[in-house]
């Protein structure tokens, strides 16, 4: 999960909530595409590639859509709906991420835009699965995870697992290729870390 550093709220999107204040999201669809890639290219970009906040996979206009951290529906969060500070981009997954949250949001939900998720969430080498850093942070990287489904994706998770057979694989390559991986920088970053140092 990426740690995000949330950019200056764009003035268009100020400028649109002030000329006629929108009662709920659907109010910004004319200008949700210009958004998105206002987020995607300012917060959710490393080296060349977009990537979705909560998986890391490269995600494009097309694959993605703005998630609500805190979720705009279900009642929880209504004054939310319109603040920048909630907003992020996630991968069009239905199996994973922003869709398969929902509205599921509660206080173990490590928030990216809050927290850095590094300090809950490394990786198990064997497995490409997430796990917490101390068994103090369990709780709440179990219950990000079962919201996200980052770990009980299959297709994530094997996705993960090929990266990580790949760069073990060219392991004597070292840096000079895993700096070019384009998805995953947490899991390439934890590699790094574990296993060429």
């Amino acid at each position: 999960m990426l740690k995000i550093h949330k950019a200056p709220e764009p003035s268009f999107f100020s400028d649109f909530k002030k000329k006629e204040p929108p009662k709920n999201w659907d109010a910004f669809s004319p200008i949700a595409q210009q958004l998105r890639e206002y987020i995607l290219t300012n917060e959710q970009t490393i080296g060349d590639e977009t990537l979705c906040v909560y998986c890391e996979k490269k995600v494009s206009q097309v694959t993605s859509h703005i998630d609500h951290v805190r979720p705009k529906g279900g009642g929880k969060f209504p004054k939310l709906f319109d603040k920048y500070q909630n907003l992020t981009v996630s991968c069009q997954s239905k199996g994973h991420c922003g869709h398969a949250k929902g509205g599921s949001y509660d206080a173990k939900f490590i928030n990216p835009i809050e927290e850095n998720p590094g300090d809950f969430m490394t990786y198990e080498i064997s497995t490409g699965k997430i796990v917490p850093v101390a068994s103090s942070k369990h709780d709440r990287v179990k219950r990000t995870c079962d919201i996200l489904k980052l770990n009980s994706c299959r297709e994530l998770l094997n996705a993960r697992k090929r990266v990580l057979i790949e760069l073990s694989r060219t392991k004597d390559k070292g840096a000079s290729f895993i700096d070019y991986y384009p998805e995953f920088p947490t899991l390439i970053e934890f590699y790094r870390r574990e296993c060429l140092t």
